[in-house]
């Protein structure tokens, strides 16, 4: 009975009483329009851990850190598409301006606790920043009049848009398939 409870002994005592630093939850829109700021928070128990850091990744790349024992705490990691609002952002919450399809990914939340046993935690959301055409779709090419039979080659182009336009062509009413 007394090999039963070793394991649990040994847990214990790597782990500290509480046992372990963990993230509890993260907040993270899925879907935004490019332009909008975006609010992120990361939820952990430290369970009688110090916190040494909180760290925001976008796609392995950090842009964000929070150390309490640094001054200033928050340090900014300049990346594409991710601004970080310095003034507002902090441990609790970290703010990003002006996002726009480059902020487009999977985010983490990276918390590692301090001296001696450097506890470590992640989790991640994906977000979608989507950017909207500023127009319509523009044809080129066209020569009508048109009757049956004729080849018709025009071109159906879209401004910049993220997720991309997914464009179909429709004569009369009826889905046609292109040939490429």
């Amino acid at each position: 009975m007394g090999a039963r409870w070793l394991p649990l002994t040994l847990l214990s005592i790597f782990c500290g009483a509480g046992c372990c630093l963990q993230i509890t939850g993260i907040k993270a829109p899925r879907l935004v329009l490019t332009g909008e700021r975006v609010h992120l928070s990361c939820s952990f128990r430290l369970d009688g851990d110090t916190l040494y850091s909180l760290t925001w990744w976008k796609d392995d790349k950090i842009f964000y850190r929070f150390i309490p024992k640094s001054s200033p705490p928050g340090a900014v990691f300049p990346l594409p598409g991710i601004t970080v609002d310095e003034r507002i952002s902090s441990l609790h919450q970290v703010t990003l301006s002006q996002v726009d399809h480059r902020a487009s990914g999977k985010l983490r939340c990276e918390v590692l606790g301090d001296s001696p046993n450097f506890e470590q935690d992640t989790m991640d959301s994906n977000i979608t920043v989507i950017a909207k055409p500023e127009s319509g779709p523009s044809l080129t090419g066209v020569q009508g009049p048109y009757t049956v039979g004729h080849l018709l080659l025009v071109n159906c182009s879209s401004p910049f848009s993220y997720p991309p336009t997914t464009l179909t062509w429709h004569i009369n009413g009826h889905q046609v398939s292109l040939v490429k």
